[in-house]
């Protein structure tokens, strides 16, 4: 500004959400941090477009001091974030949906009250809105978004969005991965989703975590900001965008990034390779992750009943509802797996009856074949992203693109080079074309 001061000025982005409902939302939601000044959910005003204004955050962002950071004040930030987490899932919410103000203009079958000031309305989410990086437009209508006052009728939102995102025909799909599987595939995928979770929400162990829970959507290092005297102390949490309000049973499994151990992907350097000065940093940085982990879980089954009781549900039964509504994107495979776990393990988890969805062997074979080329780009993904730090959808810093792009470039070929040699042998379970379309990111 003229006088030295800084806000920051947010704008909307086709990603964000829909217009006007995303800006309201998040506005009502963070009402207390930091300070809004100036903010409208309309592009009809001097700047021409929906805006809001607050004041920075104050401190330092997470991301860039958690390596600096000693682990006593490690274990000390992540109860204060536990503290933030509970004051959150004590919140009695009357419906689902997102938070509003409540003269937001929405129609009034559009609003459940809340506390004075506020209403819960329709879902400002991405599950139930064309705004994905990268996704198609909606193929079928889908005027579902909410607010619900069941968890059934919540439900049958998520199955009317996983409707909608089918293409019409195999013909208007555009260019598939190996393992995308066909529209009749994916149609037929939904339907015997919909038909199970539609049983497995009746069950009474569902039913006890079923309650209206909202939490941070994205509570990662880059959103918190902590204190510069004393890192172990928050100061400020930004990025609420699209915070929706869910069965308590959809967070069962988000663990933030400083609480999550890593998963088992290809390692650049094999002990072997490593200086003994270099092997016991690995070590120690490791028992570190762990204790954090530890300390993550042993706080949210301590003082976060919501929560606690929600991750003491097994995650065979919870995994159908969370990938149904984005099996077009993912593939049939990433779905189908975690419909043929339960179907396997339906009468050990003490489920009554049998298991709505029954597939074939010929089926379970067919999957099979395909589920090994989805992990072959999965496994290809994740290693890109942990190597070269790209964001799970292939998002790189504007600051780190120079660096980045060709490293990443380099990648390519020799992914491409066993298909072809492959190829030449006269194998053809992995042919130069098939390799190419199993790479995840553009830009080669």
């Amino acid at each position: 500004m003229d006088n030295a001061a800084r806000i920051i000025a947010r704008l909307p982005t086709s990603v964000a959400g829909p217009p006007r409902l995303t800006t309201n939302s998040e506005v009502a939601t963070i009402t207390y941090i930091p300070t809004i000044l100036s903010w409208s959910d309309t592009s009809d005003n001097d700047i021409g477009a929906e805006h809001i204004f607050m004041t920075p955050a104050e401190g330092l962002q997470l991301q860039q001091q958690w390596e600096e950071m000693n682990p006593v004040q490690h274990l000390d930030l992540i109860r204060s974030i536990i503290d933030m987490i509970k004051q959150m899932a004590d919140l009695e919410l009357p419906a689902y949906g997102s938070i509003y103000f409540d003269d937001a203009l929405l129609a009034q079958h559009q609003k459940s009250r809340f506390v004075e000031g506020f209403c819960i309305g329709p879902l400002c989410s991405s599950r139930v809105w064309n705004c994905g990086a990268g996704e198609a437009s909606l193929y079928r209508h889908n005027n579902d978004k909410g607010p619900w006052s069941n968890v059934s009728d919540h439900l049958g939102s998520r199955m009317s969005s996983a409707y909608s995102r089918i293409p019409k025909s195999d013909d208007t799909s555009g260019p598939r991965r190996p393992y995308q599987g066909s529209v009749e595939d994916h149609l037929e995928l939904i339907k015997n989703n919909e038909v199970t979770v539609a049983r497995l929400v009746q069950t009474l162990a569902l039913k006890e975590v079923s309650r209206p829970t909202s939490l941070h959507p994205d509570l990662h290092k880059r959103n918190i900001f902590v204190s510069k005297d004393d890192p172990s102390k928050i100061s400020c949490i930004i990025d609420w965008q699209s915070t929706s309000i869910e069965p308590a049973f959809m967070y069962a499994n988000e663990t933030p990034d400083f609480a999550a151990l890593p998963t088992d992907v290809i390692s650049n350097d094999s002990p072997d390779q490593m200086l003994p000065d270099e092997e016991s940093a690995k070590s120690k940085n490791q028992e570190n992750i762990e204790r954090c982990a530890q300390a993550f879980e042993v706080c949210i089954f301590s003082y976060v009943d919501t929560l606690r009781q929600a991750r003491a549900i097994e995650q065979t039964i919870l995994r159908p509802f969370r990938y149904c509504t984005s099996t077009w994107r993912d593939g049939v495979p990433a779905a189908r797996i975690d419909m043929i776990d339960l179907f396997r393990a339906w009468k050990d988890l003490g489920l009554l009856g049998e298991c709505p969805y029954q597939p074939t062997e010929d089926e379970i074979a067919a999957h099979e074949k395909q589920y090994e080329d989805f992990k072959a780009s999965h496994t290809l993904k994740t290693w890109l992203s942990r190597t070269f730090e790209i964001g799970s959808e292939g998002w790189v810093p504007i600051y780190d693109w120079g660096r980045i792009l060709p490293l990443y470039r380099e990648a390519y070929p020799m992914w491409m080079e066993p298909a072809k040699e492959s190829e030449a042998e006269g194998d053809h379970d992995m042919t130069q074309e098939k390799a190419d379309r199993l790479w995840p990111f553009d830009q080669r």
